[in-house]
């Protein structure tokens, strides 16, 4: 089974995911969470929507499949509002609510990943099962080189007057919400996210 890479799903997988999956499960040393959830092989996507009445809604989108009959269970917890059953998808739709994981969910829509709890962090890891070889992880770690390539593609140094043009650029989540997001504008985006996220720190 191929293993997954951070850009193959929209960031809410990476940032988000670990808020509705079971804590325990993350823990376990026999079990692989990222398995168990079928990450790598049922997953179609999952997509943020921040609505007018303060609800921070979630969507997990998985593909019709036994597999996934047999986690629906793993997929409950107490944020979970509904699921939409359709031709060739399950959606499940969740609804955060305590304190910490809205905080959490905040600080990803906006964009202010270096601000997220670093216990949560260590959660992300062990949820997917982070090396050093991974995109996630080398972003947690401020990988130099990765500073470096990224810097190279926009054209500019940290510190320099680029940080006035990122700020230009609309947030990440205009282009993931429950729509399918165009690969290349989230591929910009990420870029300047990462290089935003560094001149902070």
């Amino acid at each position: 089974m191929k293993k997954k890479q951070y850009k193959d799903f929209n960031k809410s997988l990476w940032f988000l995911f670990p808020i509705i999956a079971d804590p325990v499960l993350i823990e376990d040393k026999k079990k692989s969470s990222r398995e168990v959830y079928l990450i790598d092989t049922d997953l179609i996507n999952t997509y943020i929507y921040p609505s007018d009445y303060n609800d921070r809604l979630y969507y997990v989108k998985y593909k019709n499949t036994s597999e996934v009959v047999n986690i629906e269970d793993y997929l409950t917890c107490d944020y979970l509002e509904d699921v939409i059953y359709a031709p060739g998808s399950t959606t499940f739709i969740y609804n955060i609510k305590k304190e910490e994981d809205i905080q959490t969910y905040d600080l990803f829509v906006d964009g202010k990943y270096s601000q997220i709890n670093l216990d949560y962090k260590w959660r992300v890891t062990q949820m997917f099962k982070l090396t050093s070889v991974d995109y996630l992880w080398k972003i947690f770690k401020k990988d130099d080189n990765l500073w470096h390539s990224i810097n190279k593609s926009l054209g500019c140094k940290l510190g320099s007057s680029c940080s006035c043009k990122i700020e230009a650029y609309p947030k990440c989540t205009n282009f993931e919400k429950f729509e399918m997001p165009n690969r290349l504008e989230i591929e910009l985006e990420e870029k300047i996210d990462i290089l935003k996220e560094t001149i902070e720190l």
